[in-house]
């Protein structure tokens, strides 16, 4: 899988001709490549892909927001957190809260949490297009589409349709990913009692 054969699948879509590469000169393949990161980065936030998920350690930003002991800059080139916890919290990450906020003093998103030395399961903008999951390669073919077809067809309608088959693509892709993940069992203390969570 390369960018131009996910282009041609957008074009497919709207029943016009292929290009050949993504340099082409076809005034299809300039809109096309004007849609293609605001698509991929749209698609990316819409879904937790398992082939783009990564844990990252925070960075502490010298900042206070009321309610919140730590402030951690957003990190670079991720479509969305999922988790904010550490070390101590992992085994019940998703209850740990947290909260995305805009910093006007600095122009930034931060995360604010209660977990000091924070970690956070986030989506990964990849570039690499070999690595994408087929079911992310059809999404974003369709969200290209939709987003080209006023430009390219002039008719919004087909482009209504289009973002009505890509909601269904990414539903089908939360469906299965639900299915292949497994949660971590409860950890029991010593006493063979189970930890409290949420501590």
């Amino acid at each position: 899988m390369d960018q131009t054969i996910i282009l041609n699948m957008a074009l497919h879509h709207l029943g016009m001709e292929s290009i050949l590469s993504i340099d082409d000169l076809n005034p299809s393949a300039k809109v096309m490549n004007d849609f293609w990161v605001p698509a991929r980065d749209d698609t990316f936030s819409e879904h937790r892909w398992p082939f783009a998920e990564v844990q990252m350690a925070l960075q502490l930003v010298d900042a206070e927001i009321v309610g919140w002991d730590y402030v951690y800059g957003y990190p670079v080139n991720v479509a969305r957190v999922w988790n904010v916890y550490n070390a101590g919290s992992v085994d019940y990450k998703e209850q740990r809260q947290f909260e995305k906020k805009y910093l006007i003093t600095e122009d930034r998103n931060v995360l604010c949490s209660n977990d000091d030395t924070a970690l956070a399961d986030a989506t990964y903008i990849v570039e690499n297009v070999s690595v994408w999951d087929p079911k992310f390669c059809m999404a974003m073919s369709l969200k290209m589409a939709a987003l080209a077809c006023p430009d390219l067809l002039g008719d919004t309608a087909r482009a209504l349709n289009l973002m009505t088959v890509f909601n269904g693509v990414i539903n089908e892709a939360k469906r299965i990913g639900a299915s292949e993940q497994r949660s971590r069992p409860n950890q029991q203390t010593t006493d063979g009692s189970i930890a409290a969570r949420g501590a």
